[in-house]
């Protein structure tokens, strides 16, 4: 399934056949919300691929090895912007901080995000 916005197509597929496509609708509907609040309603492609990071956070909150665990585009758009002020005063800083248990939890988050795009990308162009 997908659906557009302005010049960005979103697309979500599933392996599994007997998947429901009112499931599908609505990860679509909040991974485009979710988006929206993040990007203030500035969604387009260009903003999307200069911030990639930002969405890959969003389909983390949502999607968990291949389980749902988050629909709510208020909390999850709440939840990324919580962590962009965390990571962005220290960077402000201008010297490495130790962030403690919450930045273990950012490390991780941002992990966990790269290895399943690395997995996806890599299960769309085999041939």
């Amino acid at each position: 399934m997908f659906q557009i916005i302005g010049d960005l197509a979103v697309f979500v597929y599933t392996r599994d056949l007997n998947c429901n496509e009112l499931v599908i609708y609505e990860v679509i509907q909040c991974l485009i919300e979710s988006l929206n609040a993040v990007f203030q309603n500035q969604v387009e492609k260009r903003t999307v691929m200069e911030n990639l990071d930002y969405l890959l956070l969003i389909v983390e909150e949502m999607i968990e090895d291949g389980i749902i665990m988050e629909l709510d585009s208020k909390k999850i758009a709440d939840r990324i912007e919580n962590l962009d002020s965390l990571v962005q005063g220290f960077q402000i800083a201008g010297e490495k901080v130790n962030l403690g248990a919450e930045g273990d939890t950012v490390v991780k988050l941002l992990k966990g995000a790269k290895n399943q795009l690395s997995e996806l990308t890599s299960s769309l162009f085999q041939f």
